[in-house]
């Protein structure tokens, strides 16, 4: 009987983690880290720096977009189970700051929810620059460093 409890609690796990999973529609290809992606990024790829937690980007970080080899935006924030939660996105036509909803970025005029984007875009940034400072990659720590500064700015 208890091995049967055991199997049943196994399955209850398992579909306890299935709909983290089954939101996941990018993966990083170096890392495997998944992630869910904004519906216009979907068609390019992307990678995260940051914390993989269960197979899926968690924590603060840096999701950048490629089209081909060109980047097209960066999110620099708070994932939580593979999802964008708060942060900035960096595109050619300017920041995009807030909290997120299914990595969508929720409209709001509250400049506190605004801070509160860039205040975790700043600390995601210099997150990537512990990461890259600690893999001896020098250009990488320095972009880092001044991107978490000029995100930083933007809260004055």
């Amino acid at each position: 009987m208890s091995r049967l409890k055991l199997a049943a609690s196994l399955v209850a796990l398992v579909f306890t983690f299935e709909p983290v999973l089954a939101d996941v529609v990018g993966k990083d290809k170096t890392t495997g880290c998944g992630f869910r992606q904004p519906p216009e990024w979907q068609p390019y790829t992307a990678n995260w720096t940051g914390p993989c937690i269960g197979g899926v980007a968690d924590g603060l970080g840096v999701l950048r977009v490629y089209n081909q080899s060109q980047a097209v935006a960066v999110f620099y924030g708070r994932m939580l189970e593979g999802k964008m939660v708060v942060g900035v996105i960096d595109t050619a036509n300017g920041y995009l700051a807030g909290r997120f909803n299914d990595s969508t970025l929720v409209k709001s005029d509250d400049r506190e929810t605004f801070i509160a984007g860039f205040r975790d875009a700043s600390a995601a940034a210099n997150a990537a620059r512990e990461v890259f400072e600690s893999q001896g990659n020098v250009a990488s720590a320095k972009y880092y460093r001044d991107k978490a500064k000029q995100l930083e700015a933007q809260m004055d």
